[in-house]
């Protein structure tokens, strides 16, 4: 995993080959992922813009190593909708493209992002989804989040993890 800063997002903005420099890997051919796209590249820039400090605390790409001819492949993105709030809660969320689905890479991104959050100022992690998205939930459920209700929108559902 390899957090997003201000250059990587300006070149992710500018196209596929000015990101795969970057991040020294192919870019998997159905990039982005579902969930992602030009409105959230844009955003995050925005609030990494000038803000070393807040690099980790918006977008990971999930880069994994080894798993093509060439090496190196960006299969999904990933992270936090910003630092803690003033409950010391963050939101995570994840995607990844439909050809490396279910093979549990989205699982390990959550579980080295919610150890990242912990060990900086987090005390609970949130994660939003649809409850059709059975394999979102199940990324929830085996990094110990439970189920807490209804999320921010109209059908969506929310669970959580608390800081031990």
């Amino acid at each position: 995993m390899i957090a997003a800063t201000e250059e990587m997002v300006k070149a992710e903005i500018e196209g596929r080959a000015a990101l795969s420099s970057l991040l020294r890997a192919q870019i998997a051919e159905t990039w982005p992922p579902q969930f992602y796209g030009v409105e959230a590249q844009t955003f995050t820039l925005q609030q990494l813009e000038g803000k070393p400090e807040q690099v980790g605390w918006w977008s990971w790409y999930i880069v994994l190593k080894g798993e093509t001819e060439g090496g190196r492949i960006l299969i999904g993105i990933g992270g936090f909708k910003g630092p803690p709030d003033a409950q010391a809660n963050v939101e995570v969320g994840y995607s990844i493209v439909e050809e490396f689905h279910r093979r549990g890479y989205a699982s390990e991104a959550v579980t080295g992002w919610v150890k990242w959050a912990f060990e900086q100022r987090a005390q609970s992690i949130t994660a939003e989804t649809l409850p059709e998205l059975v394999a979102s939930i199940r990324v929830m459920e085996k990094n110990g989040f439970s189920y807490v209700g209804a999320g921010s929108e109209q059908g969506v559902i929310r669970y959580r993890k608390e800081r031990d």
